[in-house]
């Protein structure tokens, strides 16, 4: 009865050890767990920090491309307006200038029929 009584003992020991054994690794599967999830979320954190530096990052870059298409456009506009009120200014002085030779030729037939009336 003796060994029998010891053999529990022993079993009951070993039992007790075993316990203690799993308790240990459940608290440390708890503690991987948790030290997991920190670094997770520093990651995260991380990332998250880049991905919003580089997301303003493009977006100045767009906003200075922008400026420069927009700057560029009005110059090219401007350039056109320009072009056409100098061509439009040249139309007006060729046109002045013919009325002005149409009417010297109008005047000098006015002299010249004049003349031959008086002639007659």
């Amino acid at each position: 009865i003796n060994s029998k009584d010891e053999l529990i003992r022993e079993f009951q020991q070993q039992l007790k050890s075993k316990d203690e054994e799993y308790v240990k690794a459940l608290k440390q599967q708890a503690d991987d767990v948790e030290e997991m999830l920190n670094r997770m979320r520093t990651e995260f954190k991380d990332l998250q920090e880049e991905y919003e530096s580089e997301l303003e990052s493009i977006e100045r870059a767009f906003l200075i491309e922008r400026k420069e298409l927009l700057d560029r456009d009005k110059n090219e506009i401007d350039g056109l307006f320009e072009k056409r009120r100098a061509m439009e200014l040249a139309y007006m002085n060729m046109k002045q200038q013919r009325e002005e030779q149409y009417q010297r030729e109008i005047d000098d037939l006015l002299v010249k029929d004049a003349e031959e009336y008086n002639k007659l």
